[in-house]
């Protein structure tokens, strides 16, 4: 267990502890399931597809770049002829290794792209998700919303769970992370 959620627990249990010597209707901790929000409201397939378009983008080039250090190499051959001198043979030679030194630093730069842009999208829909259960919250008298997770919430109660409510606010305000989070945090704060 991280410091972070040792911390989330440690205010939760607080937060009820304070709050067991008094009636009330409401709950001081919140909880959403960002996987089945994401999920639910689109945002995991838009996430999916824009990964596998930059992915298709970046291979084509990857091929591009192999194509022409391909063609390069063939017309240097065709140069040197079926005889190549020691020479020759030394530049068709460096040729293949700018080529495949090239070729791996394009392919390093791809997934570095595409591991910048998931961590992106993932912000993105948590800062929306965010937008949205801060809201929720506040309106419910809640005071901490935790993230689900089997390892670190057990059981909750259903009047705790404000997933729905949040799928719910996040489609009629169509908060998908293919806007940018300050438009739904607008939203969310109105």
């Amino acid at each position: 267990m991280n410091i972070i959620q040792s911390i989330a627990i440690a205010i939760a249990i607080t937060g009820l502890l304070s709050g067991c010597n008094q009636p009330t209707t409401n709950y001081p901790v919140g909880i959403i399931d960002m996987e089945r929000a994401s999920q639910e409201t689109g945002n995991t397939d838009a996430a999916i597809e824009a990964l596998d378009k930059l992915r298709a983008t970046l291979q084509q080039q990857l091929q591009d770049v192999q194509s022409g250090f391909q063609q390069r190499f063939q017309e240097s051959q065709q140069k040197a002829g079926e005889t190549p001198t020691d020479e020759q043979k030394k530049q068709l030679s460096q040729l293949a290794t700018e080529a495949q030194d090239t070729l791996s630093k394009a392919q390093e730069n791809a997934t570095e792209t595409l591991k910048k842009k998931q961590t992106e999208l993932f912000q993105s829909l948590h800062a929306t998700v965010q937008a949205v259960a801060n809201r929720i919250a506040r309106q419910r008298g809640m005071n901490i919303v935790l993230l689900k997770n089997s390892s670190l919430i057990l059981t909750n109660d259903e009047q705790t769970d404000i997933t729905d409510a949040v799928i719910e606010a996040m489609k009629k305000q169509g908060g998908d992370i293919n806007k940018p989070p300050t438009q739904i945090q607008q939203k969310a704060t109105e």
